[in-house]
């Protein structure tokens, strides 16, 4: 119970997970990615009782936003075919690593599905008010 009470504290007072989920593919270092995703997969599978929705949320939202960025490509921005590979590689990587947090998640939390079902819905939306 001490954990939930922490982590929802922190979680609602500062949405730091939430927020580093969030800014997740700006990140360069592996090992800070690999905590982040462990912390989401922990938080969701190893504290009982906790209200992680807005992190889940956010996760999913990030994930369809690299998959859709993957898809899309440069799309008329100039870039020498060396930038463009390491960022594709970049953004691969970070979907795949988001991609394995999500599938283990799927296995364990019944709240993933759902959340995974209304995923890139706020893109979408705004997308039509850009």
């Amino acid at each position: 119970p001490i954990m939930q009470k922490n982590y929802d504290i922190i979680e609602e007072r500062h949405s730091i997970l939430s927020y580093y989920l969030l800014a997740f593919p700006t990140f360069e270092d592996l090992s800070l990615k690999v905590l982040i995703l462990k912390t989401l997969e922990y938080v969701l599978t190893g504290v009982a009782g906790t209200d992680a929705i807005k992190p889940l949320t956010v996760a999913t939202e990030i994930f369809f936003a690299l998959c859709k960025s993957l898809l899309k490509g440069a799309n008329g921005i100039e870039l020498d075919s060396e930038e463009e590979a390491k960022i594709y590689e970049d953004l691969l990587m970070d979907a795949e690593m988001m991609c394995s947090t999500i599938e283990k998640l799927l296995e364990f939390d019944s709240r993933v599905a759902p959340i995974m079902l209304d995923g890139g819905i706020l893109s979408v939306k705004l997308s039509e008010v850009l």
